[in-house]
């Protein structure tokens, strides 16, 4: 969708609606050949596990602790 705004926007179309651009953007996938798609399917499985596995080291992260032993900032004088 966002390759299809921006070329729109490029040819000079500014009033773009949402629901045409879905539907232009699933046209142009759908003339995608097969291992195309197949390869952007792969890239965002990678990505997806990528995020997983990055989420769980996140979360996993005691900030409370990190949080509670940093010194606090001194008050601005007013």
């Amino acid at each position: 969708r966002t390759a299809v705004i921006k070329t729109l926007r490029e040819n000079g179309v500014q009033d773009i609606n949402m629901r045409t651009i879905s539907k232009m953007a699933s046209q142009l996938w759908n003339l995608e050949p097969a291992f195309v798609q197949q390869e952007y399917k792969s890239l965002a499985l990678k990505a997806k596990g990528l995020h997983q596995k990055t989420a769980k080291v996140l979360t996993s992260f005691d900030m409370k602790e990190t949080i509670s032993q940093r010194p606090l900032a001194p008050m601005p004088e007013s």
